[in-house]
């Protein structure tokens, strides 16, 4: 009978040692993000000037590339446009 009091007893101090070691990391968790909230407040605007410069700059290259391939692809499309119209008649 001893025994299984003795195995409660061991349960009982691991749960306990269990809600302190979680306890812990989450107050450990908690005093990061305050330390860290300055930090992060420093550094959102800088990630949205690089975000808006980076759209930018894919924006830009879409257009150029827009600008570049539809004269090319209307070149070809009245090249291609007789050779289509006589395979299409026979």
């Amino acid at each position: 009978m001893s025994a299984v009091i003795a195995l409660f007893g061991f349960v009982l101090v691991c749960a306990i040692a269990l809600a302190v070691f979680a306890a812990v990391i989450a107050l450990i968790k908690i005093t990061f993000h305050v330390i860290l909230w300055p930090f992060k407040l420093l550094f959102l605007p800088i990630l949205a000037i690089v975000l808006i410069i980076k759209l930018a700059a894919l924006l830009v290259i879409g257009t150029v590339l827009v600008a570049v391939l539809l004269p090319i692809i209307i070149l070809v499309l009245i090249l291609a446009a007789p050779f289509l119209l006589a395979a299409s008649i026979t």
